[in-house]
């Protein structure tokens, strides 16, 4: 066992270490390169080159152009850039408004003119920056345009902007105006399986063995800067061929910034297409809002000037339908279904998170982010089907539920990088009677419910108890070492990965 693992570590790390140009950024940053020459064309090596944004604890990356002209800049937090070239005897050239994503390496070329360094040329409202360095596909979605979008707030929201994905059991998890929550989560791309989705933070996986993806946590926007779907052409760190849903956090800055959002529907927002054709078919009405809400916002700014930041997050998000033609039963403890009329069943996710997160420039090029989440979530009678009633079915109910992540960089040189992080995921799924309070979070189970479960073979309709209950505890702990060398024309790049993922299940 121990020689196997040494053998697929060994294949591994001899397939990261292939010298790839264009692949040293990680996969939660990105990095800015190009070529420096003079007005007649000829490459200019010894340029420094720096690269100045809010978004950087540190304020500014510096490299220097090697022997071809060539320069590269990684592990950049995704913002906007100023990149300064300065070299004795010429002018110097500042390149304005680089904005950079997760992924991406922005190609940024200049030509300097002879001068003085006191001399000093700006260039703005150039024409887009392309990624021509870079194979691998993927979408990048900002914080403020998934905000502004009529989609969900989960992680299955993007299978509704990007062309070819495909929901994880089709039509049954396509969410209409935020009726589904993360029961669901997960998709497929180009023919891929299920499985092979994965859900990482800042490049480092936070899965389960529970299920594709981390069904049992909930993603709050207000704490994300932006989100990139890779969809196809990963590097050597990806470790399936599936869609991946990085997500990258919000740091706090040197000045209090903060937002908020606000989410309701009601069943006087809804309509149908609920017509005469569909009732002449015995179809006399349709599923309708329960209740529906999303609030919560986030808030970050600097403890220490240019030193240590914060950024602290809370969510409380509900999601609830009522399903016509189901109910529940109004003769419970006996082996008979009586329809409650007064009671129709319904669907009930709700997800409850707060979130504090730590920027540390602790000395000169160290930067260490931390940050710890805690949930308390349920998805609660899954009715799509209707084939049982409530009380027959279970609430899967996440408590204790907690995530957290610290990572490390380290820029020794400017061509020497090295990076370094750890996670982890923590929870307990306890399944409850259906039977029980969903809402109530004070008990796990209470009241004397009904221990028969009972299965009409006429209807294909359960009722009763549900027909088993089971408590998982269920975690994932993760460590990563990588170092980077860059030059201008080549980038090598090799580390370590360590994965331990635990489930630990009891069934009744």
């Amino acid at each position: 066992m121990n020689g196997h693992l040494l053998g697929c570590l060994g294949l591994a790390l001899s397939l990261v270490l292939l010298p790839v140009a264009g692949r040293a950024q990680g996969l939660a940053s990105g990095s800015i390169g190009g070529t420096v020459r003079d007005t007649s064309g000829a490459v200019l090596p010894g340029v420094t080159v720096e690269a100045a944004s809010p978004a950087l604890i540190e304020k500014v990356r510096t490299v220097v152009t090697d022997n071809q002209g060539e320069y590269k800049l990684v592990d950049l937090r995704p913002g906007v850039y100023t990149v300064t070239f300065t070299l004795a005897g010429f002018s110097t050239l500042k390149r304005e408004g680089v904005e950079l994503t997760t992924g991406f390496t922005a190609n940024v070329n200049a030509d300097l003119n002879v001068g003085t360094l006191q001399e000093t040329v700006t260039v703005s409202g150039a024409a887009p920056i392309v990624d021509t360095q870079n194979v691998n596909q993927q979408k990048v979605f900002a914080r403020e345009v998934v905000e502004a979008l009529p989609t969900n707030r989960t992680v299955n929201e993007y299978v509704t902007l990007i062309p070819g994905t495909v929901y994880n059991t089709g039509a049954t998890s396509q969410d209409v105006g935020g009726n589904k929550g993360e029961n669901n989560q997960g998709f497929m791309i180009h023919g891929s399986r299920l499985d092979d989705f994965q859900q990482l933070r800042e490049g480092m996986f936070f899965g389960t063995l529970v299920a594709a993806g981390n069904r049992m946590t909930s993603v709050n926007p207000a704490g994300v800067a932006e989100t990139a779907v890779q969809t196809g052409a990963a590097s050597a760190e990806s470790e399936s061929g599936g869609a991946v849903v990085n997500i990258i956090p919000r740091d706090g800055g040197n000045i209090f910034s903060g937002s908020g959002t606000a989410n309701l529907a009601t069943k006087s927002m809804q309509t149908d297409n609920l017509d005469a054709a569909l009732r002449a078919k015995s179809l006399t009405t349709v599923p309708f809002i329960r209740r529906r809400y999303d609030v919560g916002g986030g808030l970050g700014g600097p403890i220490e000037q240019d030193k240590l930041w914060f950024f602290t997050t809370w969510r409380r998000s509900v999601t609830s339908d009522y399903y016509p033609g189901n109910y529940w039963n109004a003769t419970p403890n006996s082996l008979f279904y009586t329809p409650d009329l007064s009671r129709p069943a319904y669907s009930l996710n709700y997800y409850r998170e707060v979130t504090g997160r730590v920027t540390w420039h602790p000395v000169e090029k160290h930067k260490i982010a931390a940050w710890f989440t805690n949930e308390r979530n349920c998805n609660c009678f899954s009715l799509d089907a209707g084939t049982a009633s409530p009380e027959g079915l279970t609430n899967a109910f996440y408590w204790p539920n907690w995530k957290g992540q610290v990572t490390w960089n380290y820029p020794a040189t400017n061509r020497l990088l090295f990076e370094g992080g750890t996670a982890i995921v923590y929870g307990i799924w306890n399944q409850r009677h259906g039977a029980a309070d969903p809402e109530d979070l004070a008990t796990k189970t209470a009241g004397p419910y009904d221990v028969h479960s009972v299965l009409d073979l006429a209807r294909n309709y359960r009722y009763g108890a549900p027909i088993s209950w089971n408590r998982q505890i269920f975690g994932q702990m993760n460590e990563k070492f990588v170092v980077s060398y860059v030059t201008g024309s080549h980038a090598f790049k090799t580390g370590l990965q360590f994965m331990n993922g635990w489930r630990n299940r009891l069934s009744v």
